[in-house]
């Protein structure tokens, strides 16, 4: 986005008076509590000026660097010892960029920049800067965080050198330590991803070892895409085109291995997946088979790497097939071979594992179990089933379109302990492949059938038994990372992505704790929020499921399932919420009374005032403001204790205040007393004398308002 003319090559005006208000509230963040009106007063006049700058931009991004914030590029306040000050608070606790987006408000506004007078050591050992955001609910400030700290040296040895082009071993340095972390860096990566011989020189440069390899091209490849990662989209969308163009240019003794593993990879990466889809089909088919002899071992992998390209969706499954095979004949394949290679990759039939146990032939069960289900049919119809067509395709093994239907239907009609049993154990091999060759809709058809079937009459216990176990097999937590995984990459308004959400409602109640599993082992903090907001989704619906993990040795994982039975705002959730109440974790006690102050009910008033009790002054806060705020009669005097600074828990100024501004909101004769008390206190440690009593006579002048037995 342009920020307009700047003849003096720094940020402009506007710009400057927001970071000059941000420093301004930052320091009364450190001197005073958050809830007190002066650093209130500050954010507030912060964010008029921020909106004044959102009328012009759709958001606010500073870069940061070791001595100094920028504007697109351009410096705010240089060599200002002031502002270099501010900007090392943002780089000591690790982040490269910060982004306020409209509807930010005080409270999000305090909360950030109270994390920046957290010490680091403390913001890494809980996660990074973004997830205790996260953790504080601001959701209107964004930032990206270095994935590498960067070791601190002179000025001269931070910035990249001008030499055109860089070393390689400059631009990997330059990209593990993070983009947009240092302008000059920044310029080079953009100068770099523009100069498609520079980056293909870069892309095939040797790597660790001295060695050029896929993988490095590979691991290069996804490092470029993830550096457009929250940018405008049509810059974006230029820069995963620039890659995907430079990926043609690679040389072809690396190329169709480096296209093969990308294809892999991108599956469970978004950035790489990007730049595949801004590649043309048939180039892609072209260079998959260019130098391949399609020996066993090699036609194997060209098979695995299709099904790869076909999952994507860079076109149509059939527009992918017929490019592969276009590109296969091109190089010369017979259409013998062409068609046995296209069926390798979307088979007609699933293949049926060996079962050591027996000596028949799969072909022979396959048609024994015809011939039973034609009698059956045949003898409630009054005639005749013809089976030659369905034996013919037995005979080359069992069709996973037609025949897998007929399959299952004949699970519907047929009841006997020996069929059955047989039926259901090539369902049962098979099912799972599904699932693994991203046929999302055709499992979908199998898992209502099934699930059908299992309300059929005439069944006994173990049969419907064994029918629920082939559905609950399709939900394993292996099934549920490739399903959440590809409702990533699709968009929502694809086949893919409408087959997998209809899939995730067959499976039902058997997603739950698969998915929860998924979450627990997730690393990327975006990924975490998608399934956390997956099983949002159906929480309401299994709410005992949810409440059962609360007990998980896992902190992490148990703030998530605490967040998401919060988000039902159901009582029944509170049981489970009074166990986290008193988890040892503070991060999850703080989660706790989050969900608590979602639910409407008598029980969450009585938690909230046990919560006071806490030894974490957040927690203690928290509770106040939202007693305070519902005007709940009967924390008065559990909030006295907290106000005089009596009882157990945290008691610092902070939370005292917080207390004090409570009572002054719900009001009434209990609460004079003790407020009367403190405004008159003069022996009060040095520098909260002033702050307690002026809190204690705002909420007696609140009380006096409204009546409320203030002489």
């Amino acid at each position: 986005m342009a920020a307009g003319p700047h003849t003096n090559g720094v940020a402009p005006a506007f710009v400057e008076r927001f970071v000059k208000q941000l420093n301004i509230t930052f320091k009364a963040v450190k001197l005073y509590p958050l809830s007190s009106n002066i650093p209130r007063d500050n954010a507030r006049v912060a964010l008029e000026v921020l909106h004044d700058i959102l009328k012009r931009f759709p958001e606010v991004r500073l870069e940061v660097a070791k001595d100094g914030l920028f504007f697109e590029s351009l410096p705010v306040y240089p060599g200002q010892p002031a502002f270099m000050a501010f900007a090392r608070e943002f780089y000591n606790r690790g982040l490269a960029e910060v982004r306020f987006h409209a509807g930010t408000t005080i409270e999000e506004l305090l909360r950030f920049l109270s994390l920046l007078d957290v010490l680091p050591t403390e913001i890494t050992q809980s996660g990074g800067f973004e997830a205790r955001l996260w953790e504080l609910g601001v959701n209107s400030i964004s930032v990206k965080e270095v994935s590498t700290r960067i070791v601190e040296t002179d000025d001269a040895e931070e910035e990249p050198a001008e030499d055109w082009p860089p070393s390689s071993k400059l631009i990997d340095d330059i990209l593990a330590e993070a983009f947009g972390r240092r302008p000059r860096a920044e310029r080079l990566l953009t100068r770099l991803v523009a100069d498609r011989e520079a980056l293909s020189r870069y892309l095939q440069a040797p790597g660790p070892g001295d060695v050029t390899s896929p993988a490095v091209v590979t691991h290069r490849l996804s490092a470029l895409a993830r550096i457009g990662r929250g940018e405008d989209p049509g810059r974006t969308n230029a820069l995963h085109e620039r890659l995907a163009d430079a990926v043609g240019t690679l040389d072809t003794s690396i190329l169709r291995e480096v296209l093969a593993r990308v294809l892999a990879e991108a599956r469970h990466d978004e950035s790489l997946a990007s730049i595949v889809r801004a590649m043309e089909l048939d180039d892609v088919a072209a260079n998959l088979i260019g130098g391949a002899s399609f020996d066993v071992h090699e036609r194997e992998e060209f098979v695995r790497t299709v099904r790869n390209l076909v999952s994507l969706g860079l076109a149509p499954r059939q527009a992918t097939l017929d490019a592969v095979g276009s590109a296969l004949a091109e190089a010369g394949a017979d259409e013998t071979f062409t068609s046995a290679v296209l069926d390798d990759i979307t088979p007609s039939r699933l293949r049926i594992r060996e079962r050591p146990a027996s000596n028949e032939r799969p072909v022979d069960v396959v048609l024994q179990l015809l011939d039973v289900a034609a009698n059956n049919i045949a003898r409630g119809a009054g005639g005749e089933l013809d089976t030659a067509e369905l034996a013919r395709e037995a005979a080359g093994g069992i069709s996973d379109g037609d025949i897998f239907g007929a399959l299952v239907t004949i699970v519907t009609l047929e009841d006997r302990p020996a069929p059955f049993a047989s039926i259901m154990a090539m369902l049962e091999d098979n099912l799972g492949l599904l699932i693994e060759r991203h046929d999302f809709d055709v499992a979908a058809d199998a898992a209502e059938a099934l699930v059908q079937a299992e309300q059929r009459a005439g069944l006994s216990d173990d049969q419907r038994k064994r029918l629920r176990h082939a559905v609950a097999q399709l939900a394993e937590p292996g099934h549920m990372r490739i399903i959440t995984s590809a409702m990533r990459l699709h968009r929502s308004d694809s086949r893919e992505h409408e087959a997998c959400r209809r899939l995730l409602t067959v499976l039902g109640e058997n997603t739950v704790s698969p998915l929860l599993e998924v979450l627990a082992e997730e690393k990327d903090m975006s990924n975490r929020k998608a399934l956390v907001d997956m099983v949002s989704a159906i929480a309401d619906r299994f709410i005992p499921e949810l409440g059962e993990r609360v007990g998980d040795s896992r902190w992490y994982f148990v703030r998530n399932v605490v967040g998401i039975l919060g988000g039902t705002h159901d009582p029944k959730v509170l049981p489970y919420l009074a166990r986290t109440l008193r988890h040892p974790d503070a991060r999850v006690r703080r989660e706790t009374l989050r969900a608590i102050t979602g639910v409407k009910d008598a029980l969450a008033g009585e938690m909230l005032i046990a919560a006071l009790s806490d030894e974490d002054a957040g927690i203690v806060q928290l509770s106040a403001r939202y007693l305070g705020s519902h005007r709940l009669r009967g924390a008065v005097p559990a909030l006295t204790e907290v106000a005089r600074g009596d009882g157990r828990g945290n008691r610092d100024a902070e939370t005292r205040i917080d207390a004090i501004e409570a009572l002054g909101r719900i009001g009434g004769p209990d609460a004079v007393p003790a407020l009367e008390q403190i405004a008159k206190q003069r022996t009060i440690r040095a520098g909260r004398t002033r702050e307690l009593r002026s809190a204690a006579e705002s909420a007696l002048a609140a009380i006096r308002q409204a009546g409320g037995g203030v002489a």
